[in-house]
């Protein structure tokens, strides 16, 4: 199958020799290009030979016509071999480009490696030319299975050089072991592969294998290193020189693996393994290994972080990290110019966020409070002032009438209806239209009362003092909002009474007792031990804020202020008055844990706020939070090597980078600077890619970028 490209996109990429294109199998419904030239999504049967869901494509004029075709490379084609090495020599000979070898790579690795269609294209080539070549096959053969370098040395010898095909023999004798019947010269797994097998698949079954022959190979020995943790690896230099060679997941579980081995005193703590793992001869295979597997996938710079922002606080004697532009500067310098996509692996470098523990906003507060209400008889107290508050009424609920002498009311609730006549001599009929004269406002002020006694006895709860020569009324609801207009104008808070949630606790064992008394605790235990260790410590605060002494029952009678009742709802955390249904019915938990699969960013606490009371607690930039990702993020509560990250492995080295504090464990500054400096490190980076063709921009005197690709329309823009 064959796809049309028009003339206009076509010519502007053939002029520059480049017309070799990666397509990515876009789940499975059809083939993205990762040049944007090309922007429509081609059909899945287009691509033949799928490898790694990455397919290589050419770009070609079909004999002299105007007609340019995109197709699928063909490996047995002299025309398409002819393109790729052209392509090659452009990026890698000349430009010396990051990443040019990649298409090369990719197709010795993954497609047929036929000897004669290279022959003929490299006969046709000048003798610089064609040394360039040899000498680029033999850089590049040694990462292949051993049937494919058979044909990159049968090419060679045919130009009368030597090429000697490269398989380690630990490693051959390491896959006789795991597999007896593996025959290297029919295998047709690649270095990497194989190294993975020898690894992972014999760690996994080390038991299985382990009576077969001793673990005298040194491939072996890493693999049962990693199997068992009482084991003794002894000398490094064997696992260092074949580090590239293993997959970047695998390099870092290595580098773990060897952080626990100083902490359990297997072996002394050397920063130069450190720099090795860093800074290796051997690092143009972990590029290898990223063009033959993912080609148009963003990069893993995971272990490059890791080591440098390591290497810089032991060098820096505990003074600092990598800022955030060495940072960036050290991506920029790893990544492929041609898709600059990076990412890196939050956990392995430091906590992630998981949503913490933060506060229910379903909770109904440590406390609950309700008011004690008294007449406002300075209110009532004259003819004029009940006026006032009718007319004031009647404006608010009515319209007046023609003549001004009047209010009409029209389809108004009952309540409404209620409390007009409360201050009327004469009652209004209630019906569809209602009419109030003005001149049947009440003038008798103990009229009023009574009336107004009489209606709130119907709602509100009658409390006497002590001497029974004064009573309250005690508002346990919120009522409809008419009625508490009514009760805003005639009545005035006295007291606010106060007391403690009876079921409250926090959950989430943030206090943890399961961690200090057995995890063997059930919820309903736990929940109970909370309150009563919740409950004294509300009644002391509540004396200390109201500056009252609790009478029975713990309830608190607080003299009335607005300032104060604000202060309560604030400290407990009350989110509105006191309901009137029993405790059970609210929510009783404080704390609510957002645990989830959700993609969150490295963990930043920025402070710890020490005037909280119940409990402490830390900030970031999502909010408040009562348990932070470094929970337990210290070894002795990590018991398995593979969950550490760069926190674990410097507190290995002599650098602990936690501290206790009433919220709990809290990172030092400079964690906290350099977790926020990851979480815009991406970001950041981004600027870096060109927004039109999504290649690197390359960096120009006078602080100005420049696009790198030749092709870009924009690359002349700055």
């Amino acid at each position: 199958m064959k796809v049309r490209v028009k003339r206009s996109v076509a010519d502007s990429i053939l002029k520059q020799g480049l017309n070799l294109f990666f397509f990515s199998l876009n789940d499975g419904t059809g083939w993205c290009a990762e040049s944007p030239a090309f922007t429509h999504l081609l059909p899945a049967e287009f691509i033949k030979h799928n490898y790694y869901n990455s397919a290589l494509c050419m770009l070609r004029r079909v004999d002299d016509s105007d007609i340019y075709e995109l197709e699928e490379f063909d490996e047995y084609n002299p025309e398409h071999v002819g393109t790729l090495l052209n392509m090659h020599y452009i990026l890698v000979g000349e430009r010396k480009l990051r990443f040019g070898f990649r298409e090369l790579v990719w197709v010795l690795n993954n497609c047929d490696f036929v000897p004669m269609p290279v022959m003929q294209c490299m006969k046709e080539m000048s003798p610089e030319k064609r040394q360039f070549f040899i000498s680029e096959f033999k850089h590049y053969a040694p990462m292949l299975s051993l049937p494919r370098q058979r044909a990159v040395s049968t090419l060679i010898d045919f130009f009368g050089e030597v090429f000697e095909p490269y398989l380690p023999d630990e490693l051959r004798n390491a896959m006789k072991i795991i597999a007896p019947l593996y025959e290297p010269e029919n295998d047709d797994r690649n270095i990497f592969t194989l190294t993975n097998v020898a690894i992972i698949s014999f760690s996994e079954n080390v038991g299985n294998v382990a009576a077969k022959g001793d673990f005298g190979n040194e491939f072996l020995k890493i693999s049962r290193w990693l199997a068992d943790d009482s084991f003794l690896l002894g000398n490094f230099k064997t696992l260092l020189r074949i580090l590239r060679i293993c997959l970047p997941s695998l390099q870092l579980k290595l580098l773990l693996r060897y952080f626990y081995a100083v902490s359990k005193h297997q072996t002394d703590f050397d920063l130069q393994v450190i720099e090795a793992f860093s800074r290796n001869r051997y690092n143009c295979w972990g590029e290898w290994y990223q063009c033959i597997t993912d080609p148009t996938g963003p990069l893993n710079i995971t272990l490059p972080l890791f080591c440098a922002n390591f290497l810089a606080y032991m060098n820096q004697q505990g003074q600092r990290f990598l800022s955030e532009g060495e940072m960036l500067t050290l991506a920029y310098s790893l990544c492929n110019p041609r898709n600059p996509t990076l990412f890196f692996d939050n956990g392995s470098l430091l906590p992630v966020c998981n949503g913490g523990v933060r506060a229910d906003k379903n909770f109904s507060g440590f406390v609950a409070y309700t008011f004690l209400l008294q007449l406002n008889d300075a209110v009532i107290a004259s003819a004029e002032g009940i006026k006032s508050l009718a007319i004031r009424f009647l404006d608010l609920w009515a319209s007046k009438d023609a003549d001004g002498k009047g209010w009409v009311m029209r389809h108004i609730p009952e309540v409404r209806w209620q409390i007009i006549n409360l201050f009327m001599r004469s009652q209004i009929t209630f019906c569809d239209l209602m009419f109030a004269a003005e001149d049947n406002i009440l003038d008798d002020p103990e009229a009023l009362r009574l009336r107004l006694l009489i209606y709130f006895d119907k709602f509100l709860i009658r409390r006497y003092s002590a001497n029974k020569r004064y009573f309250y009324y005690e508002q346990q609801r919120v009522f409809p909002h008419d009625m508490e207009t009514l009760m805003a104008a005639v009545l005035k808070r006295s007291f606010i009474v106060v007391r403690p949630r009876r079921n409250v606790c926090f959950g989430n064992d943030v206090l943890g007792f399961r961690l200090s008394r057995g995890k063997e605790i059930d919820d309903k235990t736990l929940a109970r031990w909370e309150n009563q260790w919740l409950l004294s410590r509300i009644i002391e605060r509540l004396k200390e804020v109201t500056s009252c002494s609790p009478q029975a029952g713990n309830i608190f009678f607080v003299p009335y202020s607005r300032k104060m009742l604000l202060q309560i709802k604030e400290i407990f955390r009350v989110p509105c008055l006191g309901p009137d249904f029993p405790d059970s019915k609210l929510c009783s938990s404080v704390f609510t844990c957002s645990d989830d699969a959700e993609d969150y960013d490295i963990c930043s606490p920025m402070e710890v706020d020490s005037n909280a009371s119940l409990p402490h607690f830390f900030r970031c930039a999502k909010g408040v939070c009562f348990r932070s990702a470094y929970h337990l993020q210290d070894t002795f509560h990590t018991s398995e090597w593979e969950h550490y990250n760069l926190l674990h492995c410097l507190e290995i080295a002599g650098r602990p980078m936690l501290s206790e504090t009433p919220a709990g464990l809290m990172p030092k500054k400079s964690i906290s600077e350099l977790s926020q400096a990851l979480n815009q490190l991406l970001n950041h980076h981004q600027r870096f890619i060109c927004p039109h063709c999504g290649q690197l921009l390359m960096a120009e005197s006078n602080a100005r970028v420049r696009c790198s690709n030749p092709l870009c329309k924009f690359r002349k823009k700055f």
